[in-house]
């Protein structure tokens, strides 16, 4: 598909209609990453790979998180984030030749340690803030995280659940 600046509205108004988080498009000649996860100012790039055209700060819709926050898949259900404290590079074990610390649909405990982010040379664990399941790991291995960037989506267990709903 070609884009054009009409094409880009298009997309862009379905990703905030949808409440889409995160998307990105990789095509021959063409890129394209949305990102509105932060509270922050967006920096939402498209470029073209053999060009040196760059297009930046595209107004998209910006949502606040806290370390761990409520998170809706569907209205029966309430999910919670796990997100960075802190900026660095993400690891989901503490070694390249080590299993993950957690797997998606893992059932985790408080204070179990659910990944590594690497900051200033220094490796910081980060534990889970309550006992659930992971739903999804919404980061990959050594890329670069924000403060307050999701990082995995938590089902938590019934007793927390009781919690939420007051």
């Amino acid at each position: 598909m070609k884009w054009n600046l009409q094409h880009l509205k298009v997309f862009l108004n379905k990703v905030k209609k949808y409440q889409i988080q995160q998307v990105k498009i990789l095509d021959n000649k063409f890129e394209l990453f949305v990102n509105t996860l932060h509270s922050q100012a967006i920096d939402t790039s498209i470029s073209s790979r053999n060009s040196n055209k760059h297009i930046t700060n595209i107004t998209t819709t910006n949502k606040s998180y806290n370390s761990l926050n409520n998170h809706q898949k569907s209205k029966n259900r309430k999910y919670l984030t796990i997100s960075a404290p802190m900026i660095g590079t993400f690891y989901r074990a503490s070694s390249p030749e080590i299993s993950p610390f957690v797997n998606i649909f893992d059932h985790i405990t408080y204070n179990q340690t659910v990944c590594i982010i690497e900051a200033m040379k220094l490796m910081n664990e980060i534990e889970a803030e309550v006992n659930g399941r992971i739903i999804d790991i919404l980061v990959k291995d050594g890329e670069f995280v924000d403060c307050g960037q999701p990082l995995m989506i938590v089902e938590p267990t019934d007793d927390i659940k009781a919690k939420l709903k007051a």
